[in-house]
């Protein structure tokens, strides 16, 4: 990153350390037992399940958080103007791409060619694999920027997360999952907590949101949560966002403190390459615990089937970009 993105280096760290935790948390998934159920797990192991619940817990909430930074900071401090044009192509396209030629064919060789499942899961995007990610981050720019272009909005932001945070888990509740309309809503929270965050860098980040308006505001939608039979997830909201600054604090410190790390080669592979990996990681995760599954027990499996995926991904990351046209994806 060049020096005038100084300020966000650090939050560039962050994203990629999620990415990398999102690969490794699909590594875990597997002894749910139904995340992926073209085999069974032979080794019980419930204590990856909790790790993968913890990550789970902030790994996503993080990631958008700092993408809402990243937006604040370029559209305010550095003037550059957030294009939607951009972000489609950055995200929609590639979406499209791995998903007919990459996600989709996966999923026919292990699920079949039911057409009622393909159409759900893939074309009304309701549950596209990695891919949904792409596709909220999109609609989340997109509400982002309509926010920000009405002041009346942009002022309101802190009831606006209540809103569209409480919408989108009763959307989650009632499976209104289509074009990843419901996460989107819940992670715009994060999104716009993340343009506090920035745009409250030089003061206390609790002047803004513990303010009386925003007092009053919270007791209003605990009360709500409450009659709705939703306080309990509604409650995961503020949990997320007391780690969420958290993990802000900690990696500024780190940044501070190991700022070398950012100067490390491998580092900036991953860093210019996380994306691309995380295109692809999920179904080569599929092949690999065909593979392992009762071989080896549950850590080392883990192990070796994140080290293998990241490999993997990044190989295809590698042809990709030896070519000028398909280079354009990532």
């Amino acid at each position: 990153m060049s020096k005038k993105y100084g300020k966000i280096e650090y939050i560039s760290m962050m994203k990629t350390s999620m990415m990398l935790l999102i690969v490794f948390y699909h590594c875990l998934c597997f002894y749910r037992g139904d995340w992926f159920p073209f085999v069974s797990p032979v080794f019980s192991a419930n204590y990856m399940v909790t790790i993968a619940k913890i990550l789970n817990s902030f790994m996503v909430q993080v990631y958008v958080t700092a993408s809402g930074y990243v937006f604040y900071y370029c559209t305010y401090s550095l003037k550059r103007k957030q294009s939607a044009k951009k972000r489609f192509n950055r995200l929609i396209i590639p979406l499209i791409l791995v998903m007919f030629f990459w996600v989709i064919p996966i999923h026919i060789l292990f699920y079949g060619t039911d057409a009622k499942v393909i159409l759900n899961k893939f074309l009304l995007f309701c549950s596209p694999s990695q891919l949904w990610f792409l596709l909220a981050l999109f609609n989340i720019f997109l509400l982002g920027k309509i926010i920000f272009k009405y002041n009346f909005f942009k002022k309101n932001r802190y009831a606006i997360m209540l809103m569209s945070y409480f919408i989108g888990i009763v959307c989650r509740e009632n499976n209104f999952l289509y074009f990843q309309i419901a996460n989107s809503l819940v992670y715009l929270s994060y999104y716009l907590l993340g343009t506090v965050l920035c745009e409250k860098y030089e003061m206390s980040y609790k002047e803004h949101i513990f303010s009386i308006k925003n007092i009053i505001l919270t007791i209003v939608f605990l009360i709500l949560a409450y009659f709705t039979d939703k306080l309990y997830l509604s409650l995961r909201l503020y949990i997320g966002i007391f780690v969420v600054i958290l993990l802000f604090k900690i990696f500024n410190f780190i940044y501070k403190k190991l700022k070398f790390i950012i100067h490390n080669k491998f580092y900036k592979h991953l860093e210019s390459n996380s994306f691309g990996i995380y295109l692809f990681h999920q179904q080569i995760i599929y092949f690999s615990i065909i593979v392992l599954n009762g071989r080896v027990h549950p850590i080392p499996q883990v192990l070796i089937t994140f080290l293998v995926t990241l490999l993997i991904s990044d190989v295809l990351v590698q042809l990709l970009k030896s070519n000028k046209y398909l280079a354009k994806i990532l």
